[in-house]
């Protein structure tokens, strides 16, 4: 299957209605048992000290596991996601790039979603609203997981951390979450 990273949050739904799955670098970076490779890679590669732990770690995840395209998300100040989606198209990796607006503002969330669609090649939107409202069905599980450890106290706060950090990408199978 076509796997796009992410290095952000963003509606994912784009993602999976385009036919490919989605990988959150960020979470994969951090949750790999030899992360400090993708961190050295990023040094090797150029990256400046003051760029900070996550954006050589992201770049590295990139690059090690020569994932092919990456939806860069632009938000508020973001000098390090104009760096990062640079250095990546240096090294041949297809960039979409999405700006997250900064207000809470429909019609601009609108706007860079239809965006990032053309950026996808994506014609017919029409199937965004099946995959909203099936990933909604799982958010909705996780608010349920969120509310059991901190009203119930019946899932552990790293069941709950583990959980609900797999939702920006949902490890690339709703399935699994249903």
């Amino acid at each position: 299957n076509r796997r796009i990273g992410i290095t952000g949050m963003m509606p994912i739904e784009l993602i999976f209605d385009s036919g490919a799955v989605p990988l959150d670098i960020r979470n994969f970076f951090i949750q790999h048992p030899d992360r400090v490779t993708y961190i050295q890679r990023g040094e090797m590669d150029g990256i400046p000290d003051n760029a900070g732990i996550m954006t050589k770690g992201i770049y590295g995840a990139v690059m090690e596991n020569k994932i092919e395209e990456v939806v860069v998300v632009f938000q508020k100040d973001s000098i390090k996601s104009y760096a990062l989606a640079e250095m990546f198209e240096s090294q041949g990796v297809i960039v979409y790039r999405f700006n997250f607006p900064e207000h809470r503002n429909r019609q601009s969330l609108k706007l860079e979603i239809e965006n990032l669609a053309k950026q996808l090649k994506m014609v017919n939107l029409e199937n965004l609203e099946y995959w909203r409202f099936k990933l909604n069905e799982i958010r909705e599980l996780a608010r349920r997981i969120d509310e059991l450890t901190y009203e119930k106290n019946i899932v552990s706060g790293y069941e709950n951390h583990k959980y609900l950090a797999s939702m920006t990408d949902f490890e690339g199978d709703t399935e699994l979450y249903m």
